[in-house]
């Protein structure tokens, strides 16, 4: 059974609280992307047996 459009969505993904810190969690985000996205890419390079796409470069 399909949910009803004019309910809206569940309450879970409606909004954040007003007082969420959003600025200070993307900083937090982008700043722990950059440190740790190299590691765990060289780790998934290393674990996962991949076929690399024609047009994608060295990295």
């Amino acid at each position: 059974m399909a949910a009803d459009p004019a309910a809206g969505p569940p309450p879970a993904v409606r909004h954040l609280p007003a007082d969420w810190p959003a600025e200070r969690a993307q900083r937090l985000f982008r700043r722990l992307h950059a440190e740790l996205e190299p590691a765990a890419r060289a780790i998934a390079f290393e674990t996962l047996e991949t076929i690399p796409e024609e047009d994608e470069g060295e990295h």
